[in-house]
């Protein structure tokens, strides 16, 4: 057993775009079927930033499925799935560039 986790990212003077899906009631009876589907625990609309270290370590340990937007948290969190795990980035709509990257 594991989670499938749907990540969520608060606003970012980096970014300008919206960080929340405009289909998030969809999103969540997706994922609430998945979950189902699946046998795994449903943890959709997760802040990394509400956990501290040791949380999101123990969220990356317990992950099956991670999805969410393009940032430093899901490429962080990414790092510390458990071996089959997968992740699946999105990137926000009119977000084409990488403030991080660009060396902003």
């Amino acid at each position: 057993s594991g989670s499938f986790v749907v990540l969520r990212r608060r606003p970012s003077a980096l970014s300008p775009a919206s960080r929340e899906p405009k289909n998030g009631k969809e999103l969540h009876a997706a994922a609430a079927k998945l979950c189902a589907l699946a046998k795994l625990r449903c943890a959709v609309g997760i802040f990394l930033e509400d956990l501290d270290w040791w949380g999101q370590l123990a969220l990356a340990h317990g992950t099956k499925a991670l999805v969410g937007y393009h940032g430093s948290g899901l490429g962080a969190m990414s790092l510390w799935l458990p071996r089959g795990a997968v992740a699946l980035e999105f990137l926000p709509e009119g977000c084409w560039w990488c403030g991080f990257a660009l060396g902003v």
